[in-house]
């Protein structure tokens, strides 16, 4: 469990490999048309994991870091600003 979700069901040693295998990364940016925000989202769920989206904020469970530059150079295409 995670803020009181349940994130992963399975044995301890399913556990200890998806934890080691995987990443969480959590990253602010800013406000994203309404227009925009469908495609995005469709192409963040191909991507990785995605735990939470706000106006502001995303939170995506990643199975390797090079993704984050993908995450970024997609956010940037759509001239959606990341803070880190």
């Amino acid at each position: 469990m995670k803020d009181g979700h349940v994130i992963k069901i399975g044995t301890m040693d399913k556990f200890r490999s998806y934890y080691r295998s995987t990443l969480t990364a959590k990253s602010k940016h800013s406000l994203i048309s309404k227009s925009e925000q469908l495609t995005l989202k469709q192409w963040l769920h191909s991507v990785g994991k995605v735990l939470e989206t706000t106006e502001s904020y995303l939170t995506i469970t990643l199975d390797h870091e090079k993704k984050i530059a993908e995450i970024i150079r997609a956010f940037s295409q759509y001239k959606i600003d990341v803070y880190m």
